[in-house]
Parts: structure tokens; sequence; C-alpha cells
């Protein structure tokens, strides 16, 4: 088995790289003062492929798949680690849309996703539940063909730079009583708060028709396997972030001190 990476992925990797180098940390003294995601990089990170990397060309991406969005996460922190850590939460949201939406949802969604003029969010906690999907509060009532959400979300990555949200709520009891729905953020009755460090909260007010659903009840319960297995990957992919960090400063610094280093006379 050839484990090499492919020539595509390795001009990924490359350009990648020169973008994080260069780009980001000119922004980072104002990340870290505000909190906020340096939004005039989404429409250049775009054209280099990095937001629809795994979204199909069809729907304005470029299709490369999971290996490379993995070298383009990988790349990017290197240099700061906040940049993945959204990126994440935007390919989720992707992936969401292109593998649950109807066909009218891709063109209209995940184009403006690939862009960059727009960010991927997918709304799960819920202030009592943290990632707890199971014991999740917020609720959708089905009157007439529209919905009624009526609940709160907090800590949701991306969701001040995004113009609409994949939220899940409760449309029944127990685990498979679970639905999504794409929520505009100009729909009537929603709140949203002021956002801090990236994340940000929001509720719906009841009574306010809003949304539609996204997926059926048999494809929620294969959406909750799907969220559950992207969630242990987002976790292994921080610690990737993590490692390849702390290797590229101790690289750095090591080879700084080799060079200067003197023995023997």
């Amino acid at each position: 088995m050839d484990f090499r990476f492919s020539e595509r992925e390795e001009m990924l990797r490359k350009s990648v790289r020169e973008f994080a180098e260069n780009e980001i940390p000119p922004k980072m003294e104002a990340m870290e003062k505000t909190g906020d995601f340096p939004a005039e990089l989404l429409k250049p990170m775009a054209d280099l492929g990095i937001m629809g990397v795994i979204t199909p060309p069809e729907y304005g991406g470029v299709g490369l798949g999971y290996v490379a969005r993995t070298i383009a996460l990988e790349e990017l922190g290197r240099v700061c680690g906040a940049m993945p850590m959204a990126l994440q939460v935007h390919h989720m949201g992707c992936a969401v849309i292109n593998d649950f939406g109807t066909e009218e949802q891709k063109k209209k969604y995940l184009v403006p996703l690939a862009k960059g003029e727009t960010m991927g969010v997918v709304a799960v906690t819920d202030p009592t539940g943290g990632s707890d999907v199971v014991g999740m509060k917020t609720s959708a009532e089905l009157r007439g063909d529209k919905y009624i959400l009526n609940g709160r979300k907090c800590f949701i990555t991306n969701s001040h730079n995004s113009d609409f949200w994949v939220v899940i709520a409760r449309t029944a009891e127990g685990a498979k009583g679970l639905s999504a729905f794409i929520v505009e953020k100009d729909f009537p009755g929603i709140m949203n708060d002021e956002a801090k460090f990236g994340l940000a909260k929001f509720f719906f007010m009841r009574g306010k028709d809003m949304g539609f659903d996204m997926t059926n009840k048999k494809d929620m319960q294969r959406f909750m396997l799907y969220y559950n297995a992207n969630i242990i990957a987002d976790r292994l992919s921080k610690s990737d972030e993590a490692v390849s960090q702390t290797v590229n400063e101790g690289i750095s610094s090591k080879s700084h001190y080799t060079k200067k280093r003197k023995k023997r006379g």
C-alpha cells in the first residue's frame, strides 16, 4: 500500500504553509486582543481551496477529500491553533449539508461556503448540555408547514461570522428524536449575543415561524452517528495540531541552537 501523498496534496501543503506563514502572523495580535476570527482571510483561503476542500466541484469546492483537509488544517495549526479550530467546524457544516441536504439546499448554501463568503456552523450545544446531544432541550414543533424553534444555543463556533447555521433541535423524545434545521440569521425571532473568543450564543423566541426540516428520521439517525464520529475526529485533529505546532517550534529552536553552538573551540 502506498501511503505517499498525491501531487495535488503536496501542492496544497506547500501553498497552505506559505499562506499560513505569511498571512496569519500579522493578524495574531489583534486576534489575541479581540478574540475575533480574521474574516478578511476567508476569501484568500477560498482561493487556495481550503474553504471548499471537501465540497464537490459542482457546488463550488475543489473536492480533494479528507486527507487534503487534514493537511490544510495541520499547516494552519503550525502557525496558529485558532485557525484550524474554526475551519474544522466550517468543514463540518459543509459536510452536513452536502451529505444530508436537498439539491436545492446544496446549491444555495454550499457555494457561498466554498467561496469564503460565510462560514459553516453546526449549532449543537445547549447551555445545560455541553456536547451531550441526547440531553438537548432546544425544541422544534411542527405547525402546519412551518417549524417553531424554541431554546438557546451557546459556545457556537463561527456563528457570528456566518449567514446561516445548521441547528440541531429536539422534535421527539429519546436519542432518535432530534432533527437538523438550516436557520438563516435574519429569520424572525433570533437573538444573537456578542461573540467572545470566536464563540457566540443565540436563542429563539417562542411563537416565531422559521426554518425547515433538513432530514427525515432515518437520515437523522445516520447524522447522529456522523456527528459523534466527527466529534472524535475533531478532538484527534486538535491533538494533531498541537503536536504539529510543538514539533515545529522544537525543530526551529533546536536548529537555531545547533547552528550557533560551538564545540571544542
